[in-house]
């Protein structure tokens, strides 16, 4: 059984990306949690203080970006990782 997906958009244009299943994997990592995330977003001082995340975070070694995140990002003037956050954040 063949998985698609799209990567953006979702009418007769958007172009498909076939996923290998078996390459799915589980995925255990500390994270900040969205509080602290929201509290260094004024500064990017505090945003680069961050440091020994202590909430537990479950996921896939894949992520779904929805479309607009993707936009905001190609719009952006600099990928910094503060910036990246912050305009994820505000969008």
């Amino acid at each position: 059984m063949k998985k698609l997906v799209a990567v953006l958009g979702t009418d007769a244009e958007a172009k498909p990306v076939q996923i290998i299943t078996k390459s799915v994997r589980n995925f255990k990592e500390k994270a900040h949690t969205i509080e602290e995330y929201m509290d260094s977003m004024e500064e990017g001082e505090d945003f680069a203080k961050l440091d020994s995340p202590s909430s537990e975070f479950h996921a896939k070694n894949i992520i779904p970006i929805p479309n607009i995140l993707t936009k905001v990002f190609i719009q952006l003037p600099s990928t910094t990782p503060f910036e990246v956050a912050k305009a994820f954040m505000i969008k």
